[in-house]
Protein backbone atom coordinates (compact mmCIF):
# COMPACT_ATOMS: atom_id res chain seq x y z
CA UNK A 1 0.00 0.00 0.00
CA UNK A 2 1.76 3.52 -0.90
CA UNK A 3 1.15 6.07 1.80
CA UNK A 4 3.00 9.68 1.44
CA UNK A 5 5.58 10.28 4.14
CA UNK A 6 6.84 13.54 5.06
CA UNK A 7 10.65 13.35 6.47
CA UNK A 8 11.51 16.49 8.76
CA UNK A 9 15.21 16.82 9.04
CA UNK A 10 17.77 15.90 5.95
CA UNK A 11 20.88 14.65 8.21
CA UNK A 12 21.83 11.40 7.86
CA UNK A 13 18.79 9.50 9.64
CA UNK A 14 16.33 11.56 7.88
CA UNK A 15 17.90 10.92 4.59
CA UNK A 16 18.41 6.89 5.08
CA UNK A 17 14.77 7.44 6.07
CA UNK A 18 13.39 8.55 3.22
CA UNK A 19 15.64 6.52 0.69
CA UNK A 20 14.62 3.41 2.59
CA UNK A 21 10.75 4.56 1.84
CA UNK A 22 11.63 5.68 -2.11
CA UNK A 23 13.02 2.16 -2.61
CA UNK A 24 9.84 0.76 -1.25
CA UNK A 25 7.90 2.82 -3.77
CA UNK A 26 6.53 5.43 -1.33
CA UNK A 27 5.78 9.31 -1.62
CA UNK A 28 8.35 11.21 0.41
CA UNK A 29 8.94 15.03 0.80
CA UNK A 30 11.51 15.65 2.74
CA UNK A 31 12.32 19.02 4.20
CA UNK A 32 14.85 20.93 5.91
CA UNK A 33 16.39 24.39 6.48
CA UNK A 34 19.54 23.95 5.94
CA UNK A 35 20.04 24.86 1.98
CA UNK A 36 23.07 22.41 1.55
CA UNK A 37 21.25 19.39 2.88
CA UNK A 38 18.44 20.34 0.61
CA UNK A 39 20.81 20.69 -2.22
CA UNK A 40 22.42 17.42 -1.39
CA UNK A 41 18.71 15.60 -1.19
CA UNK A 42 17.89 16.91 -4.36
CA UNK A 43 19.86 14.63 -6.21
CA UNK A 44 18.05 11.74 -5.49
CA UNK A 45 14.94 12.96 -3.66
CA UNK A 46 12.16 14.06 -6.16
CA UNK A 47 10.20 15.88 -3.52
CA UNK A 48 12.57 18.32 -1.53
CA UNK A 49 11.86 21.81 -0.02
CA UNK A 50 13.95 24.31 2.07
CA UNK A 51 11.45 25.45 4.73
CA UNK A 52 11.59 25.64 8.96
CA UNK A 53 9.40 23.02 10.57
CA UNK A 54 8.77 25.49 13.56
CA UNK A 55 6.69 27.78 11.38
CA UNK A 56 3.36 26.51 11.45
CA UNK A 57 2.18 28.91 8.04
CA UNK A 58 5.63 27.10 5.96
CA UNK A 59 3.56 23.28 6.90
CA UNK A 60 0.76 24.91 5.94
CA UNK A 61 1.92 25.94 2.71
CA UNK A 62 3.17 22.32 2.08
CA UNK A 63 0.14 20.76 2.78
CA UNK A 64 1.50 18.60 5.61
CA UNK A 65 -1.80 17.96 6.68
CA UNK A 66 -1.94 15.67 4.16
CA UNK A 67 0.58 13.39 4.76
CA UNK A 68 -0.29 9.80 6.07
CA UNK A 69 2.81 9.99 8.61
CA UNK A 70 5.39 12.57 8.84
CA UNK A 71 9.01 11.59 10.79
CA UNK A 72 10.67 14.10 12.90
CA UNK A 73 14.71 13.34 12.09
CA UNK A 74 15.57 16.71 13.67
CA UNK A 75 19.05 15.89 14.85
CA UNK A 76 20.47 18.21 17.37
CA UNK A 77 18.18 20.86 17.77
CA UNK A 78 16.06 19.81 20.91
CA UNK A 79 13.74 23.09 20.72
CA UNK A 80 13.18 22.59 16.89
CA UNK A 81 12.42 18.83 16.73
CA UNK A 82 9.64 19.58 19.89
CA UNK A 83 8.16 22.72 17.60
CA UNK A 84 8.12 20.67 14.49
CA UNK A 85 6.13 17.34 16.53
CA UNK A 86 3.74 20.03 18.18
CA UNK A 87 2.59 21.83 15.03
CA UNK A 88 2.76 18.32 12.89
CA UNK A 89 -0.26 17.24 15.45
CA UNK A 90 -1.96 20.42 15.49
CA UNK A 91 -2.52 20.66 12.09
CA UNK A 92 -3.38 17.09 11.72
CA UNK A 93 -0.76 14.94 10.54
CA UNK A 94 -2.43 11.45 12.02
CA UNK A 95 1.28 10.02 12.93
CA UNK A 96 4.08 11.74 13.98
CA UNK A 97 7.24 9.91 14.70
CA UNK A 98 9.71 11.57 16.15
CA UNK A 99 13.27 11.12 17.37
CA UNK A 100 14.84 11.75 20.43
CA UNK A 101 17.86 11.73 21.56
CA UNK A 102 17.66 11.24 25.50
CA UNK A 103 14.98 10.39 27.99
CA UNK A 104 13.98 13.90 28.52
CA UNK A 105 13.66 14.15 24.91
CA UNK A 106 11.61 11.42 24.57
CA UNK A 107 9.34 12.10 27.50
CA UNK A 108 8.56 15.73 26.13
CA UNK A 109 7.76 14.57 22.66
CA UNK A 110 5.65 12.31 24.05
CA UNK A 111 3.62 14.79 26.38
CA UNK A 112 3.19 17.04 22.85
CA UNK A 113 1.61 14.98 20.76
CA UNK A 114 4.38 12.05 19.13
CA UNK A 115 2.53 8.79 18.29
CA UNK A 116 6.29 6.98 18.58
CA UNK A 117 9.96 8.32 19.59
CA UNK A 118 12.51 6.44 18.20
CA UNK A 119 16.12 5.90 19.69
CA UNK A 120 18.23 5.54 16.13
CA UNK A 121 21.42 4.71 17.59
CA UNK A 122 20.43 2.78 20.72
CA UNK A 123 17.86 0.47 18.22
CA UNK A 124 21.11 -0.05 16.05
CA UNK A 125 23.06 -0.66 18.39
CA UNK A 126 20.75 -3.25 20.27
CA UNK A 127 20.05 -5.19 16.38
CA UNK A 128 24.06 -5.21 16.85
CA UNK A 129 24.37 -6.84 19.08
CA UNK A 130 21.36 -9.49 19.04
CA UNK A 131 23.38 -10.11 15.40
CA UNK A 132 26.07 -10.69 16.71
CA UNK A 133 24.75 -13.07 19.28
CA UNK A 134 23.43 -15.02 17.07
CA UNK A 135 26.21 -15.66 15.10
Amino acid sequence: MRKDFLVVGLGRFGQAVAQRLLERGQSVLGVDINPQLVQDASDWLTQVVRLDATDPDALKEIEAQEFAVAIVAVGTNFEASVLATVLLKEIGVAKVISKALSSIHETVLLKVGADEVIFPERQAGYALGERLCRE
